[in-house]
């Protein structure tokens, strides 16, 4: 299974360019609307963005849109008048992607189609045509969405520290009262069970991470526990990776190891991070006080009741990974 946050996205692009396409009818022009459907998606869902502190969304999409427009006039002038309003187009494709409200009078239809900025630009007869596709998206939208609300788990998050959590899933299956909690527990999370209710909670996380993202919600970072008997299964695991898979999930997701395992399976873990996957480490009674391959970590655990706590805490300012020490 590809990535969910792919498939999304190779959704949402060709409901974009179909978006420009019914608008311009013969004035569209695939290389420029190219330009900005790229930009946009990487300051709407990707958040890359040169500007980020006391900007805010409008700020920094509308900042990032005016430099492309500007780049494209520098290299032709005689392109300047057709790439303002593309520069507008896309301003109203922020209402219909669901980045804001419209609160003005009637729909945003209504008011692109009079924009007096676009009149004899757009073509006037595809509103009907328009308004049908929006729907179609909106429709297919909520179809997607719905294929990840299970309601027999659902995801839990454990603060740990700032925009920073844990993971896991809970279940609300029907389990006769015969068994345990305990019993409940350990079938759960051990074993193959165990594996395939990780691979869930990582699909699922992407769905939530999927919807922060369209809620305009960057920062929020969520850590999951990679079960050790998943490593030497190199087609499994690699079916895990895949569910990440995409730059936006990636950055969001940290799978967490002990170093014992990272011991045991240095080759993989060092595959994994060369291949671009966050991989956390909690320290325990196997690390050697090496603080140089720390470095490879987006997170490390550490507890205070190991004596090389002192000399991590006392050398954090010149590690390159995020020091936890104090976590439920």
């Amino acid at each position: 299974m590809n990535c969910i946050l792919d498939d999304y996205m190779k959704f949402l692009e060709k409901n974009i360019y179909t978006y420009y396409r019914v608008i311009l009818g013969s004035k569209y022009n695939r290389e420029i609307v190219t330009t900005f459907v790229n930009k946009y998606i990487d300051v709407r869902y990707k958040n890359l963005t040169m500007y980020t502190r006391g900007y805010s969304f409008a700020d920094r999409i509308n900042k990032e849109l005016r430099n492309i427009s500007k780049e494209i006039v520098k290299q032709d002038t005689t392109k300047e008048d057709y790439v303002r309003k593309i520069f507008i187009l896309t301003g109203y494709l922020l209402y219909l992607d669901n980045c804001f409200e419209y609160l003005g009078n009637g729909n945003i239809f209504k008011a692109l189609y009079s924009d007096e900025n676009l009149v004899g630009f757009i073509d006037m007869s595809s509103m009907e045509v328009l308004n049908e596709q929006y729907n179609f998206f909106k429709k297919k939208k909520k179809e997607f969405f719905d294929l990840f609300a299970d309601k027999k788990f659902s995801i839990i998050r454990k603060r740990v520290t700032t925009n920073l959590y844990i993971a896991d899933l809970e279940q609300h299956c029907n389990i006769s009262q015969l068994y345990s909690e305990y019993a409940i527990d350990r079938a759960f999370n051990t074993g193959t069970t165990h594996e395939n209710k990780v691979y869930l909670l990582l699909v699922m996380l992407s769905a939530y991470i999927l919807d922060e993202t369209i809620n305009l919600t960057f920062a929020s970072k969520y850590i999951v526990d990679l079960p050790e008997s998943l490593f030497g299964k190199s087609k499994k695991i690699g079916r895990y990776l895949k569910a990440i898979d995409n730059d936006v999930v990636r950055d969001r997701i940290s799978l967490r190891i002990t170093y014992d395992m990272y011991t045991k399976y240095k080759d993989e873990v060092n595959d994994m991070i060369n291949a671009g996957f966050n991989i956390s480490v909690i320290l325990d009674e196997t690390y050697d006080e090496n603080l140089q391959v720390l470095d490879l970590f987006t997170c490390t655990f550490v507890y205070e009741k190991y004596d090389y706590y002192d000399i991590i805490i006392g050398n954090k300012d010149s590690i390159n990974t995020r020091i936890i020490s104090k976590w439920g």
